[in-house]
């Protein structure tokens, strides 16, 4: 090496020599993964999973009776039922704000519906999904989000340039290992501070954005190297309209603060260069399983790989024996005397002299016959697969005749889930990872106004407009794994019917769940009191007044109210100069008034007890005056012998709610349940 370059560091250099040098080191990582074995590897595992090239189709090698090659495809059978394993349960995003306040919570709220917006629209969970199956297969597999300058609505016009500004949007994009370089050398991929991806785009789409740069574009073609390291499509025409373009990414560190980006399609033609524009280089992996001491992943499909091979071989064999011999061949002495007459077709009689042949006659040569050791042989190698992927014959659908009960299928079912540990815990982490730098982008660059389409009042379809603003509370995301059960017509039918059992839904809600499966309409009410009593908390914090209603939740509301007062910083200031003690004792004074004074009705639909050693204001409806005179107009109510307290006799008199009636048919848990939750619900007899 030139004693120059030790002087400077090479991603500091100046864009066309930092091309120059990105080029050698894309070169090294093709040389590396040729000279490693891994370009070997990966081409097996590939076509060994998709049988497209012409070596895996049945055919005769040479003649009629050659050897037959045949490919019984266990080994992706075994890799689709690992990777139906980690996608089975849904992975929920859940955005996390910076602080707990009404406005953070409130725009936490609406970020998830940004989310489920974003996942629908640009089919993220397909995304997911195809980067799982490439780290199962090939070891690992990376996704990039970037932002896109030229894609979205058009908002003005650049008065400079005269081009139509657009609004932008984010794209991610999968690479498979050969097309994601890196320091190779490292000892791990989250020690590399650099990383360039290489992807084919066609190059009349590059004209258009960089119109500058066309004759360069136009005469760009693929180099040998990069040809033979593709799968699928292999780039063969010199006139494809397919090229390679590189994007560099450096992370923000001491010798680069603002990091570095830089787009390339050869040491010739930079398309850009620049500090990195996004928070953290926008780049996440997911791995199978990881090889210590190199930034590779590892997957259990290298370890099936050699046994599906020798599996071929050995179902090929006797499927060459098979079709060589499966047409009955017939041994005739040469001194028989052989006459055939043919009764129909397929059907003839074979006529002999016994005397003339001494008894000779034709006899059937059987050649079918294969070695018993083959077939134990392929069986062994069945059940070898299965262990060493932890796919038992119960996730399968096959399972032992001794499993019997749920429990026990269920607890066999998640021992295959310990194989594939490390790829679960990765592909949480490849959603938090990608969902959060969605949002840092958007905080960033979504300065325009834009419409996305979210589920609003009764789950009816609305639209909202958002901008970067709405977002700026928003931290990271993290992600729960949901639960497959709720994803199914008979999970939600199950939920639905232990809710009803418990007497949480009454007809309305039961049905909606049956239909939709969404919880979220049972909760809606108690979700929005809470945030109401957090925006008021928030409201008497900075020494402002709240009134309150009848129609409140008092019990709930005077213990949130009093965390306020139980701070050590509020009790000090004397309560005269104190306008949180001053506005919170009073806000607490007006939810007693009301309680103590609450309709008894509304007090039964809520479930609130009276208020301790309340009276009521005026005598209770039904109840008779001094003078034994009714109050007019109103029920009459059951005379007690005993003193009964009037609160008590108004509450007696309020009818309480009736369960729902139960579906026709239901079954006799059911039947015992709503009949115990009616008994729960009636009155106390006096």
């Amino acid at each position: 090496m030139d004693s120059k370059k030790l002087d400077k560091y090479w991603a500091t250099e100046d864009p066309l020599h930092l091309i120059s040098v990105l080029d050698q080191k894309v070169a090294d990582f093709d040389r590396y993964v040729d000279m490693s074995g891994r370009w070997p590897t990966y081409r097996d595992l590939y076509y060994h999973y998709y049988l497209v090239n012409e070596q895996t189709y049945l055919y005769p090698n040479y003649g009629a009776d050659a050897f037959k090659r045949i490919n019984i495809n266990h080994f992706r059978a075994i890799l689709l039922h690992l990777l139906s394993l980690v996608t089975a349960q849904r992975a929920v995003p859940q955005p996390v704000s910076v602080n707990t306040d009404y406005k953070s919570q409130a725009q936490t709220d609406f970020c998830k519906n940004i989310l489920r917006h974003f996942e629908r629209e640009k089919k993220l969970d397909e995304q997911f999904q195809q980067a799982t199956e490439t780290a199962l297969l090939m070891g690992s597999c990376f996704l990039a989000r970037e932002w896109d300058t030229r894609l979205g609505k058009v908002y003005g016009v650049d008065p400079d340039t005269n081009e139509p500004q657009h609004e932008g949007d984010f794209v991610v994009s999968q690479y498979n290992p050969l097309d994601c370089i890196f320091d190779f050398a490292g000892s791990s991929w989250e020690s590399a501070d650099w990383v360039v991806l290489r992807r084919y785009v066609n190059r009349w789409t590059l004209v258009a954005k960089f119109p500058t740069y066309e004759d360069q574009i136009k005469m760009m073609s693929c180099s040998p190297q990069v040809k033979r390291h593709r799968l699928g499509h292999v780039i063969n025409e010199s006139n494809d309209d397919l090229i390679p373009l590189y994007t560099f990414y450096h992370k923000k560190t001491p010798i680069l603060p603002d990091g570095r980006m830089s787009m390339y399609l050869d040491q010739k033609t930079c398309l850009f260069d620049g500090a990195l524009p996004y928070t953290k280089v926008p780049v996440s992996r997911i791995v199978a399983d990881h090889q210590l001491n190199t930034p590779f992943g590892y997957t259990v499909a290298m370890d099936l790989l050699p046994l599906q091979k020798v599996y071929n071989a050995l179902c090929s064999a006797v499927c060459t024996n098979q079709a060589a011999f499966g047409v009955q061949n017939i041994l005739i002495p040469r001194e028989a005397s052989i006459s055939l007459s043919q009764l129909t077709e397929g059907l003839n009689a074979i006529y002999y002299d016994p005397a003339v042949t001494q008894g000779a006659k034709p006899e059937p040569l059987n050649l079918l016959a294969t070695a018993p050791e083959i077939f134990k042989w392929i069986e062994y190698l069945e059940s070898m697969m299965a262990k060493i992927s932890g796919v038992n014959d119960t996730i399968q659908g096959d399972p032992a005749a001794n499993l019997k009960s749920g429990t026990a299928l269920a607890f066999v079912a998640a021992q295959a889930l310990t194989f594939i540990n490390p790829l679960c815990r990765s592909y949480t982490g490849l959603h938090e990872d990608t969902w959060t730098g969605i949002i840092d982008i958007l905080k960033e660059f979504a300065t325009t106004p834009r419409m996305i389409l979210i589920s609003g009042l009764n789950n009816k379809a609305e639209a909202k407009e958002f901008t970067n603003e709405d977002l700026a509370d928003i931290d990271r995301v993290i992600v729960e794994s949901g639960n497959p059960l709720t994803q199914t017509l008979a999970g939600r039918i199950q939920m639905a019917q232990d809710l009803l059992q418990a007497g949480l839904l009454n007809k309305e809600e039961y049905m909606t769940v049956f239909q939709t499966g969404q919880l979220e309409p049972l909760y809606a009410y108690e979700k929005a009191e809470l945030m109401r009593i957090k925006q008021e908390n928030e409201a008497l914090q900075a020494g402002k007044s709240v009134k309150a209603m009848t129609t409140d939740n008092h019990p709930l509301e005077i213990r949130e109210h009093l965390i306020l007062l139980n701070s050590p910083e509020t009790r000090n200031n004397p309560e005269p100069n104190n306008p949180i003690i001053f506005n919170t004792l009073n806000h607490i004074k007006e939810h007693l008034n009301f309680w103590t004074n609450m309709d008894p009705r509304i007090a039964a639909l809520l479930s609130i007890p009276p208020a301790p050693g309340s009276v009521p204001q005026m005598p209770p409806q039904g109840a008779e005056n001094p003078n034994g005179s009714k109050v007019p107009g109103a029920p009459n109510l059951p005379k007690v012998m005993n003193a009964t307290p009037p609160n008590s006799q108004i509450a007696g008199a309020v009818q309480q709610p009736r369960m729902p009636n139960l579906p026709k048919g239901a079954d006799q848990v059911t039947q015992a349940s709503s009949a115990k939750l009616d008994t729960m619900i009636q009155p106390p007899t006096q």
